[in-house]
């Protein structure tokens, strides 16, 4: 089994992943590698790829939700997909999307990602900024608020007219 964490290290080397790893894993866990680290104020932000994760407990509520086994949109009865992406204008983008909420333990990283692939292709560097400040403020969501269960299926009811609205184009 693997494991995607993210870990806080309260140091201030230029090699965060060495000295910062190790004391913030459960006992028995090993750290293969660091897949990215982030600079803080109070340190670094590391993504690390655990190969022997220890369980960790879930919330009881995630409980009386399925897991998913591919995306909602794979699941045949919910081809619309999860979330309806809608523009300012009213209108329903044709393309397929994708939607980050800061409860996901994933999301942050991923921004961070999005962030540093636009920075290697020239894009506008305050604009670059504002991507790593979003990934800050969904760390301080989820921090305040807990993780979500990204990998949980459909639990609420759905809403025939929202539906109707998702069929128009390529929800996510």
């Amino acid at each position: 089994m693997v494991e995607y964490r993210h870990i806080q290290a309260p140091c201030k080397q230029l090699n965060p992943f060495l000295t910062g790893l190790q004391e913030n894993l459960n006992p028995g866990e090993t750290g293969e590698t660091s897949l990215s680290s982030r600079r803080t104020q109070g340190g670094y932000t590391l993504t690390v790829k655990l190969t022997n994760p220890m369980p960790i407990d879930k919330d009881e509520k995630s409980a009386d939700k399925p897991p998913l086994t591919g995306l909602v949109r794979d699941n045949p009865s919910t081809p619309e997909g999860k979330y309806l992406v809608k523009r300012r204008d009213g209108t329903v983008p044709e393309w397929p999307s994708f939607v980050l909420g800061a409860r996901d333990p994933y999301a942050a990283v991923a921004l961070q990602a999005y962030a540093h692939a636009a920075h290697a292709a020239g894009c506008n560097a305050e604009w670059v900024n504002a991507l790593m400040r979003l990934a800050d403020e969904f760390d301080a969501y989820r921090k305040a608020h807990g993780d979500g269960d990204p990998d949980k299926g459909v639990h609420r009811k759905d809403d025939p007219a929202t539906v109707a609205e998702m069929r128009k184009g390529h929800s996510a």
